[in-house]
This record gives C-alpha cells, sequence and structure tokens, in this order.
C-alpha cells in the first residue's frame, strides 16, 4: 500500500468508528454518510517528494573502456578523452609532415585541429581542419552545425579575441581560405576498443560524408601504452 493511500484511509477509518459510537439517530446518521462518501470520493493525499533524476554526465563519467593496448582505461571526462583523441590524430598528421598550428580560444575550446603543409618557400599549400571524436561521440548539431561555415567562422572570431597572437594568425588564415580548394575540413573518429582510426570530409553545412581513409595499425595501441606507463591514464588490467 503507498503512502498516500495509507493516509487516505485514517479519516474513513475515524468516520467507521463513529458510526459505530454515535446515537442511533437519523440525523447523525445522515451527516457522517455525507462525509463517508466526501473522504471515499476525495482521498486525502500527501504528495511524497521525489529523488531528483541523475543527469546524463553523472550516469556517464568516469568511463572505463577495454581498449585496443588490452588495459580497462578509466577516463574521469569527456575532456579527458577528447584530449587523448586530439593526440592521436596530431600523431599521425605530424609523422605525414604537416605542422600543427594552435587553435585553441581557451584550454579546452576551439577547432581540434589545424594542420598546414607547406612549400619549400614557405607558402601554405594545404590546410586540414580537423574535428576529433572518440568512441560513439559525434559531430554538434548546433546550431550552429558544428563544421559548418558559421561554426568555423565563429570559432575564428573567439580565436581572434583570445589575445594570443599565434591562435588569432591561425585563424586568420583559416577565414582567408574558407573557401579555397586548399582548405579541407574533416572529421577524424578513434574507436579506442578497434585501434582503428577513419577520417570523413564534412561538407559547408557541417555534414559527415564517405570514408576517404582509414588506419588499423598499432599507433592508437602504442600510445595508450605510452599514456598508461607515464601515468597520463588511468590503465588497468581487464
Amino acid at each position: 500500500m503507498s503512502r498516500s493511500t495509507s493516509v487516505a484511509l485514517v479519516p474513513v477509518t475515524l468516520l467507521a468508528v463513529g458510526l459505530t459510537l454515535m446515537p442511533e439517530t437519523g440525523e447523525a446518521r445522515s451527516v457522517l454518510g455525507r462525509l463517508w462518501d466526501r473522504f471515499a470520493e476525495r482521498p486525502v493525499e500527501i504528495p511524497v517528494k521525489a529523488e531528483p533524476p541523475k543527469t546524463a554526465v553523472a550516469m556517464r563519467w568516469p568511463q572505463r573502456r577495454l581498449a585496443a593496448n588490452g588495459r580497462v582505461i578509466a577516463f574521469v571526462s569527456s575532456h579527458q578523452k577528447g584530449t587523448l583523441g586530439d593526440r592521436l590524430t596530431a600523431l599521425r598528421l605530424t609523422g605525414q609532415g604537416y605542422e600543427k598550428l594552435p587553435s585553441k580560444y581557451s584550454s579546452l575550446h576551439g577547432i581540434d585541429g589545424v594542420f598546414v603543409r607547406r612549400r619549400a618557400n614557405g607558402e601554405v599549400s594545404e590546410i586540414r581542419l580537423v574535428e576529433n571524436k572518440v568512441d560513439s561521440a559525434m559531430l554538434s548539431a548546433g546550431p550552429p552545425a558544428q563544421m559548418s561555415d558559421a561554426w568555423i567562422r565563429q570559432s575564428c572570431q573567439k580565436m581572434l579575441n583570445s589575445g594570443d597572437t599565434q591562435t588569432a594568425d591561425t585563424a586568420r588564415l583559416v577565414l582567408e581560405h574558407l573557401d579555397s580548394p586548399k582548405l579541407r575540413r574533416e572529421l577524424w573518429h578513434h574507436d579506442l576498443s578497434t585501434g582503428k582510426t577513419t577520417v570523413r570530409t564534412v561538407d559547408s553545412i557541417g555534414q559527415p560524408q564517405g570514408i576517404n581513409q582509414r588506419w588499423g595499425d598499432q599507433l592508437m595501441a602504442n600510445e595508450l601504452n605510452r599514456q598508461c606507463a607515464g601515468a597520463r591514464l588511468v590503465c588497468e588490467s581487464p
């Protein structure tokens, strides 16, 4: 029996006792009968305060993940996981000869990666604008949609206002080439359980297209081992 139901029975029970004890008069019976009907039809309820639901963040973090290096990684926040994704992409592209430019307008926010390739005279020949996602994370729908023209311009404006000269220079370079064939925007997805990385181009409205590059080598597992050994990640045996 619920708390509200048990409370509602109290006045009904008292009325029943009253009917038994009061003299046998028509008036008394009539009054008590009307009261009986009133409480029987409208039970008195005292609401019980419900516990507030847990937020999505509280239910999701900390998060444990069996990774490609055979260890269980305990991530304390989405930011820690995102930083790992940034690192994996940077290792891949700098290893191919790209230069990573400053692109964060705060410690956590900004464009995940701006990578350039230069000709011998220093002129920029290619710009790769990268957003990194790990496991099931997806591009934000916004508005504005992540990696869309509007989102890039908004991010670049914050980079210009960051107070950091190099970050502001990166923003100007991106804005100058936003409609240039030299610049391509990409979504990099790192799957920690399989150790695989896929790359998709993203169009001007922030919609990912088909996969154009993929890797399944040991780069991710090797980096996870380095971070586990250096205590940059909390790593446990499965």
